[in-house]
């Protein structure tokens, strides 16, 4: 069951991705026309969990998290048509987020501004748990082939002769 403080949450996000995000793009303030695999993942990350994976919005559009997808209504219903059919890849409007800056917010929709900086600071956050996550990873997998490696004694034995 979802709490109050979700619930505010799920509406602040659909409030930002519609009247800022989506709105910017339909009048070509951000965003670009790129080939995109209909498949993604990265849905169980600090920055999925907090963001999720689907925005509602009919124009097929991504919204680029640096580097997290976030796939619009309208971009899945056009996967899922195209999908049965063999392709794997469609061209369309990918919006990054770290484009857009408090003084566009500030033009395109004042009275969200606030609430786009409490954003945008949620959104770094999960960011920034992602990528210690992910050097905590590296950092593991690095240690456990170390551990793992042997060096042949007669490489540790050092000769001189004169």
């Amino acid at each position: 069951m979802a709490t109050k403080q979700s619930i505010e949450w799920m509406i602040t996000m659909a409030t930002i991705e519609q009247r800022i995000v989506m709105a910017g793009a339909e009048k070509g303030h951000w965003g670009q026309m790129q080939d995109v695999e209909i498949r993604s993942g990265g849905g169980q990350t600090p920055l999925g969990r907090l963001i999720g994976t689907v925005f509602s919005h009919a124009t097929p559009a991504i919204i680029n998290y640096w580097g997290f997808r976030k796939r619009s209504t309208g971009f899945l219903a056009l996967a899922a048509r195209l999908w049965p059919i063999g392709v794997r890849r469609i061209r369309t409007l990918v919006i990054p987020f770290g484009s857009i800056h408090e003084d566009d917010v500030r033009i395109a929709a004042p009275d969200l501004l606030e609430t786009w900086r409490r954003y945008r600071k949620a959104v770094v956050k999960a960011r920034q748990e992602q990528e210690a996550e992910i050097a905590a990873e590296a950092a593991k997998e690095v240690k456990a082939e170390a551990a793992q490696t042997t060096v042949p004694q007669e490489m540790l034995m050092v000769t001189t002769t004169v």
